[in-house]
């Protein structure tokens, strides 16, 4: 079940917060970003696992990348960003970032999404 987005599910709905209140060396702000990307669906979980402390997922439809988004939150505090192909009914991981900082999140999404770098 995709848990919604709101203060209650910490993880998700903080993650979301920076993304949203995040700059890029150009001086967009996150939520620009957001728009650009088609951002819509936005789920996620607070629950500690192996791969981190919770989850923001989402999906875009960017100019190089259409699917969904994962950012996971750590056990070293920083995020892995993961990007999915959905297209085929069974999820294909495309690409991983690893050891991305908070301020880092909506520019190193948006040069994926945008240009595939």
């Amino acid at each position: 079940m995709k848990t919604k987005i709101d203060s209650s599910n910490h993880v998700p709905f903080t993650i979301l917060q920076q993304i949203k209140g995040g700059r890029d060396s150009q001086g967009n702000s996150g939520q620009m970003m957001m728009m650009c990307w088609a951002f819509q669906n936005p789920w996620g979980e607070s629950k500690i696992t192996d791969a981190g402390y919770g989850f923001l997922e989402f999906t875009v439809d960017g100019a190089r990348f259409k699917g969904e988004v994962r950012v996971t939150l750590t056990l070293s505090d920083t995020y892995t960003i993961t990007f999915i192909d959905n297209l085929n009914t069974q999820e294909v991981v495309v690409d991983t970032i690893t050891d991305v900082y908070f301020p880092e999140l909506p520019e190193t999404i948006d040069r994926y999404v945008e240009s595939g770098e």
